[in-house]
């Protein structure tokens, strides 16, 4: 019974962190810092989650290609990761915040 409600605690707390992140594969929040190879975003959870950038990436502003540079810190973004978790795949950038 103590072994059931462990696994059940562990599902629970792994479901409320994908949740956090926009679902599998996505990440929701702010830009904190950005810089070449990689941004530091602020989950919607508030916990900070540190994406790399590669040559493969792609950006995407107002529904319209976008560069590296259009990232900046204070922007909303949407991003979906590779498989890995940690790697940008695509990168929908949104409103600065005020």
């Amino acid at each position: 019974m103590r072994t059931l409600a462990l696994l059940f605690l562990i599902v629970l707390l792994a479901s409320s962190t994908a949740l956090a992140h926009g679902g599998p594969g996505n990440l929701l929040g702010i830009v904190k810092e950005v810089d070449e190879n990689h941004m530091v975003v602020a989950a919607r959870d508030g916990h900070e989650v540190t994406v790399q950038l590669t040559e493969k990436t792609s950006y995407e502003k107002a529904s319209k290609p976008a560069g590296r540079q259009d990232v900046v810190s204070g922007a909303r973004v949407s991003v979906k990761l590779e498989k890995d978790g940690k790697t940008a795949v695509i990168v929908k950038i949104g409103s600065q915040t005020r």
